[in-house]
């Protein structure tokens, strides 16, 4: 979804959902597919903790 598409399913403030989303990208724990679209990070590469 991009962030118009969010924003209007939650009724938010323009800006709001993107600078949360650019965060998130920041964080690592969205990946920017393309311009104003994420996805889910991809899961760190290495040994699984069980």
């Amino acid at each position: 979804m991009t962030a118009k598409e969010i924003r209007s399913k939650v009724d938010a403030a323009a800006g709001t959902v993107r600078n949360a989303l650019s965060d998130l990208v920041a964080e690592g724990r969205l990946h920017q597919v393309d311009h104003g679209i994420c996805a889910p990070a991809p899961a760190p590469a290495g040994p699984q903790d069980d």
